[in-house]
């Protein structure tokens, strides 16, 4: 099978893999290869000789996971078809204050909503500038993922000390480079993660039978979700709101994001300047998802309320033209690879992200991209700018 990771941590990205692979039991390179993630730009340009990445796109659209595990041709004990994205991991260090935990959204919440067993690892407990916990929310809200797509989607608690310092892996088979920080203990909740994902790629085990505790897990957390509007008092943001102006409602714009009866408004923000942190605002772009996912839908997953950021400078012309300059922006029937790439040949597909430049909203730097095509629209001090990607 191959291990995607994420370099973008430099040499230390592949320490994720090499530690997932050690302690399930995938021997490399027998059992496992290792592959880097690429970056958007970088995508086009490899589709063709790099098998395999053409799936990967659904999953990494908004953002890279610290691991993906894929079908390739040699594994035969697996019930997965060649290619097919069967597992993913997001693994953080830092203690999720406010709104790190959110922004990470971006790199499990696309793979729970295909229905890929997913997983986040983060700490039980950490000491930084304070103790940091799981909040009481946290857990039941994976649990309404799982129970939404069907899929277990896993809260796993990084082990730590009562005094919040993290239980390091001490067991490392590989050579980390010098200064790395390390992975998490195989212990307690991760200990029963590693076994459940050695039932599943090594044992051969159907999902269902392999994480059968995590799904006990979910159903027990989902039993103590809310689902009530309170949710959203966490946010910066007021629900209730109607978009009563609106511009760039044309054949591109959809009117029903205007028709819906609710917006969940966050801001005010600044937003629109091109400058060196371009686009980043805080809460970050990743807290979208987020947003839209646990508070903007309803239990069975249709979409109730709006998810519009409110900015203290900026035009609306001037989002359209970062849209006109950036990116042909296409919903998400388009024919985009980054939405079905069944439809698609490697060829093809990075035929379709340069063709006339940079195209596809995807093939651009993630900050970028989600901030034209995550937001339904924003309200600017000279009106609501309504997003044609969007629905």
């Amino acid at each position: 099978m191959r291990l995607w990771y994420d370099p973008s941590g430099g040499v230390h990205g592949i320490n994720t893999a090499n530690w997932f692979a050690e302690h399930v039991g995938l021997a490399y390179p027998t059992d496992c290869t290792f592959h880097d993630i690429p970056p958007p730009q970088q995508i086009a340009q490899r589709l063709p000789g790099t098998p395999g990445l053409l799936e990967l796109l659904p999953v990494i659209r908004h953002g890279r996971a610290d691991l993906i595990v894929q079908v390739d041709e040699n594994d035969e004990n697996l019930a997965g078809v060649e290619n097919e994205i069967i597992l993913v991991v997001e693994v953080t260090a830092e203690a999720p204050h406010g709104h790190n935990f959110y922004q990470r959204a971006e790199k499990f919440i696309p793979s729970a909503s295909l229905g890929i067993p997913t997983a986040y690892i983060l700490p039980q407990r950490k000491m930084v500038d304070r103790m940091y916990r799981p909040t009481p929310y946290q857990a039941p809200v994976f649990g309404m993922m799982a129970k939404r797509h069907v899929v277990p989607v896993m809260h796993v608690q990084w082990p730590a000390t009562e005094q919040g310092i993290l239980l390091i892996d001490p067991t490392a088979a590989w050579q980390p480079a010098a200064g790395y920080q390390g992975e998490p203990c195989v212990d307690r909740q991760v200990l029963t993660f590693i076994n459940q994902c050695r039932d599943y790629l090594v044992n051969g085990q159907p999902v269902n039978q392999a994480f059968a505790g995590a799904i006990a897990t979910n159903q027990a957390d989902f039993i103590t979700y809310q689902d009530d509007y309170e949710r959203g008092e966490g946010w910066q943001g007021h629900r209730n709101l109607h978009v009563t102006s609106a511009a760039n409602v044309g054949a591109n714009a959809h009117a029903d994001v205007l028709a819906r009866q609710y917006t969940l408004v966050l801001g005010p923000v600044s937003l629109g300047s091109p400058a060196p942190n371009f686009m980043r605002i805080d809460p970050y772009t990743g807290t979208t998802l987020w947003a839209e996912e646990w508070i903007s839908r309803s239990l069975a997953g249709l979409l109730e309320y709006n998810t519009v950021y409110q900015s203290s400078n900026g035009q609306i012309q001037t989002w359209n033209d970062l849209i006109a300059d950036y990116m042909d922006v296409h919903d998400e029937n388009a024919d985009c690879p980054f939405h079905n790439p069944a439809a698609f040949t490697p060829q093809t597909a990075a035929d379709h992200m340069v063709a006339d430049g940079p195209c596809c909203p995807f093939h651009n730097a993630y900050t970028k991209s989600k901030w034209l095509t995550l937001p339904h629209a924003v309200i600017f001090p000279d009106g609501v700018w309504v997003s044609p990607y969007r629905r």
